[in-house]
Formats: C-alpha cells, sequence, structure tokens
C-alpha cells in the first residue's frame, strides 16, 4: 500500500440505481408520484406497492423486449414496449416511458435496435423510480 493511502478506509463504490439532482427530477414526474402518493391520503402505502408491481412489470418487460428483438419480431417490439411504456407514464418513470415510445417506434418502422444497455441484460437506473 503506498503512503498516501495507508490510514484511508476504502470506500464503496457509488450505487449506479438512483439517479441524483437534475437527472433525478427529468426520469420521474413528480406530480404524478404525488398523485400515487395522494390515493391513500399521503401514507404512501399504496404508492409502495404501485411501484413494487411496475418494478416487477419491468424486470419482464426488459426480458421480453430482450426476448422479441432477438426473434426479430418487429410486432412484438410495438406491443412489449406500448405495454411498458404505459406503466412506465403511470408511475412517472417520464424517461423510461420516452425510451418505450422510441423502441415502438423503430419496431412500427420494422427496425430491432435495442438500446445496448436493454440487450446486455441491464435497465437504465434513471428510467425506474426509486421507492418513496
Amino acid at each position: 500500500m503506498s503512503a498516501g493511502r495507508a490510514g484511508r478506509r476504502p470506500t464503496a463504490p457509488r450505487a449506479p440505481c438512483r439517479p441524483a439532482g437534475r437527472e433525478l427530477a427529468r426520469s420521474l414526474d413528480q406530480a404524478q408520484i404525488e398523485l400515487l402518493r395522494g390515493l391513500d391520503d399521503g401514507e404512501g402505502a399504496v404508492l409502495a406497492e404501485i411501484i413494487d408491481q411496475y418494478l416487477a412489470q419491468t424486470v419482464e418487460g426488459h426480458s421480453d423486449l430482450v426476448r422479441v428483438t432477438g426473434e426479430g419480431d418487429a410486432q412484438g417490439l410495438v406491443q412489449v414496449a406500448h405495454k411498458l411504456r404505459g406503466a412506465s407514464a403511470n408511475v412517472g418513470a417520464v424517461v423510461l416511458a420516452e425510451i418505450c415510445s422510441e423502441l415502438e417506434a423503430q419496431g412500427r418502422a420494422g427496425r430491432l435496435e435495442a438500446p445496448p444497455a436493454w440487450s446486455s441484460g441491464s435497465m437504465p437506473s434513471s428510467a425506474v423510480p426509486a421507492t418513496p
């Protein structure tokens, strides 16, 4: 260990799963989040359940997107992207809704170009809302 590092504790890598600052503001529709939070007078239990269900749906949607893209199924891409776009918009996940809208348009045009992050098995962290 070098003298400059002696006595210093190693730092944990930063978690990439929560966007910060402006990126978070752009990623989420705060008005939609507040609307969902208000479903149970601000308690947050309903919002947490909705987000849990949404996260499960995005995992399935991601798998479906990778599958239909790999199969060259443009109509399947349209259907999966449309479903995921709607779910994302409903929970205020603006960035993921935008990505899915682009994928839906690509499918309608017969282009099957999944974003590299999706086809490699990961999802853009800024696209998915964090639980409150």
